[in-house]
């Protein structure tokens, strides 16, 4: 699970962690980066696939980059990553990495540890 703190990306409007992506573990040695499994297939993202959850994505999984879409931004982690996962279908894949982020996002007490060492 891949999360970063918006206000690094220059919004500090948005108070919580946010999603950048769930990644299928590296091959082999962890100093590779070049073994993470990326581009499986060529399935293309379909955004009708988190039209039932499209507005916690919104909130959890927004791009940080005004040049970019949502859409765009979860296009590219769908044929990068979640072609990779294994999962049943692109829905799956999204939700389920809402879920993880849930489960696993950092508490108030990181965010002020990460709000004090931005500031020096």
């Amino acid at each position: 699970l891949a999360i970063q703190w918006p206000a690094q990306f220059g919004h500090p409007e948005i108070g919580h962690w946010t999603l950048h992506g769930l990644w299928p573990s590296r091959k082999g040695s962890m100093a590779a980066a070049h073994t993470y499994p990326c581009s499986c297939t060529r399935e293309e993202f379909d955004a009708h696939a988190v039209q039932g959850f499209r507005d916690q994505m919104e909130i959890f999984w927004p791009t940080l980059f005004s040049s970019n879409s949502n859409e765009h931004f979860w296009s590219h982690e769908w044929g990068k990553h979640g072609t990779c996962a294994k999962m049943a279908n692109q829905s799956a894949y999204f939700r389920r990495t809402l879920d993880v982020r849930a489960a696993h996002a950092p508490g108030p007490a990181f965010i002020n540890f990460t709000s004090v060492h931005h500031d020096h």
